[in-house]
């Protein structure tokens, strides 16, 4: 499969068209445009940075310490029952390919247990007031992508496995309401968390399995960057946007049938050897991908 370099324009130009079909074929129901949010929308994993925040105020709570020492167990090391050592050792391990990306997007969902909803928020708005590159995105190239989508008529909804508190004070800069946010949550209970995930993680394939839950219908666009968000772009009706995939999506992407366009949008640096590939591919869906070989994905997207 040959990667043809595309423009931002376009892009834009083949969404007006497919938004003019919707319209023909399903008036009065907007064709939906499904993003993926870290190393998509922006470059860094809000996981992440929601956890460094944590760690670093020793904010977790109590009971997140059995939760992460089985993580660690089960991934063959013995937990020190220390919550944020036995955290940092997953967390080498994760960068180490020893634990799976979802082993790492659903602890750091279960291991927000017994924190109280507000403390997490106000901690979720610092993350993203402070970061240098989630602090700009009101005026970034994103916002501008979006805006686009959404004057040509698609509604616009962010897909994520990281935690929705996080997510969402991410894409409030886009104008984007919660209700048009899926994103990895657990259950709160008399305004505590729980460690109970709710269902479907929005993460892999239960990124599709969300999205026909709220919406009912399969996006006709899609973009993302990594493993995690291929059974996404596979289900996606007609546009297929990779951004800043990462090296073992764009092999994935090489069974799939149909031209591929590449654009740089996000203006990200180049990727490093073994990490990601810094190009966004764009193609009809169509077909099955077999990845031939594999890496870790982000464990947010």
């Amino acid at each position: 499969m040959s990667i043809r370099r595309t423009t931002l324009e376009e892009i834009v130009h083949r969404c007006d068209r497919l938004a003019q079909q919707g319209q023909r074929l399903r008036p009065g129901q907007p064709p939906l445009a499904a993003l993926d949010a870290d190393g998509t929308l922006w470059g860094p994993d809000v996981a992440d940075l929601l956890w460094q925040r944590l760690l670093t105020e020793k904010a977790l709570d109590r009971r997140a310490a059995p939760l992460i020492a089985r993580s660690l167990r089960e991934a063959g090391v013995e937990p020190t029952r220390d919550a944020y050592q036995d955290f940092e050792s997953l967390r080498r391990m994760r960068e180490a390919g020893k634990v799976s990306a979802e082993t790492m997007v659903r602890l750091m969902l279960r291991g927000l247990v017994g924190l109280r909803e507000e403390a997490l928020e106000g901690h979720a708005l610092h993350v993203v007031s402070t970061a240098p590159q989630l602090s700009t995105l009101s005026d970034g190239e994103s916002r501008g992508m979006i805006d686009k989508l959404r004057a040509l008529g698609f509604r616009v909804i962010v897909v994520s496995g990281s935690p929705r508190w996080v997510v969402e004070a991410a894409v409030a800069a886009f104008g984007i309401p919660p209700c048009d946010v899926l994103a990895g949550q657990v259950s709160v209970v008399e305004g505590v968390l729980t460690d109970g995930i709710i269902e479907p993680l929005p993460w892999g394939k239960g990124k599709v399995q969300a999205i026909l839950r709220r919406f009912g219908a399969v996006p006709r666009v899609s973009m993302g960057n990594g493993l995690g968000d291929l059974p996404m772009m596979e289900a996606t009706s007609h546009l297929r946007v990779l951004v800043n995939p990462t090296d073992d999506l764009m092999v994935a992407c090489e069974e799939i049938k149909g031209p591929t366009w590449s654009m740089d949008l996000l203006g990200l640096p180049a990727a490093k050897s073994g990490k990601k590939v810094p190009t966004q591919v764009m193609g009809q869906a169509a077909g099955q991908a077999t990845p031939r070989r594999t890496r870790r994905p982000t464990a947010g997207s």
